[in-house]
């Protein structure tokens, strides 16, 4: 992948703690801000973590030990730590919800401002195959459109008010999308009743001699795991192993879709959006 990192933004400190502030902008230079914004609070956190999984690689470049970071950044922002209805312990505070269950918790997730529960509301043209609200498959282009945009905002007894939810494959739709957005392989496999996302790249070790690993991130339960690919890895090979379930086709298909990168690739954040988002980040590494 090629990191673009953008120059520090605009800081007014106008107190104890650093504040940032962002112009609109795109997903990518978003984030790519986000990060050097907050690289030396990302260090402390979470680089010990990331240590512990390169110790098999401890000769691994300065410049791709970076790039992991990032990634290992980027999956904290989307990540819960259990599939728990309501749990949203990641940075973004994304909860999770059970689908396709008896009861279906979506069912009390209501629609802020109106309070309407999402099994009172009719789907719009793109989703009538689905009897409600409550009960559309939220693929990345639901799940990021709320993540990002100003429009819509949910409140659940359980959580409180959030912008975006999603159980396991949900989440790993949307976080594919993030990151072919930045040039990666990846895919989800799907084994059971469970999904989680794989990503494939070249890295370097400090002599320069190239090594290529796969990272396995788990958007429910927080996990970020780094494997070496052994001497006989092809990349066509890795990306049709998508597990046991009917589903991973399905899941992997939504990840793909063109339409979807491409608006993404483009869509620009608010400003007021940025700015919760940022908040966010900064809340979660003051606790």
């Amino acid at each position: 992948p090629v990191w673009l990192y953008s120059e520090p933004v605009n800081e007014d400190s106008g107190g104890d703690t650093l504040c940032f502030t962002y112009p609109e902008t795109e997903i990518n230079a978003f984030l790519d801000s986000l990060f050097c914004n907050y690289r030396n609070a990302i260090e402390n956190n979470f680089g010990d973590a990331l240590d512990r999984e390169l110790e098999e690689f401890d000769d691994i470049s300065d410049i791709s030990r970076e790039e992991l970071l990032k990634l290992f950044f980027f999956h904290k922002l989307f990540t819960c730590s259990s599939c728990i209805d309501g749990n949203n312990t990641g940075i973004w505070q994304i909860p999770y919800f059970w689908h396709w269950v008896e009861p279906n918790p979506r069912y009390e997730i209501v629609l802020l401002p109106d309070s309407l529960r999402l099994n009172e509301i009719k789907p719009s043209a793109e989703y009538n195959a689905y009897k409600t609200f409550a009960d559309i498959d939220r693929t990345a282009l639901l799940f990021l459109n709320d993540l990002f945009s100003d429009d819509r905002e949910y409140y659940h007894p359980l959580c409180g008010k959030f912008k975006t939810f999603g159980w396991c494959s949900e989440r790993e739709m949307a976080f594919n999308i993030i990151l072919k957005l930045y040039g990666y392989e990846c895919k989800i496999v799907a084994s059971g009743n469970h999904s989680w996302s794989e990503f494939y790249g070249n890295y370097k070790y400090s002599d320069d001699k190239a090594v290529r690993l796969v990272i396995e991130i788990d958007n429910t339960f927080d996990v970020f795991r780094i494997q070496k690919c052994p001497e006989n890895f092809k990349l066509a090979d890795w990306q049709k192993k998508q597990g046991t379930s009917d589903l991973a086709k399905w899941y992997n298909d939504k990840a793909n879709d063109s339409d979807v990168l491409n608006k993404f690739n483009t869509f620009e954040i608010s400003s007021d959006r940025i700015t919760e988002l940022d908040e966010m980040v900064r809340e979660y590494f003051q606790d």
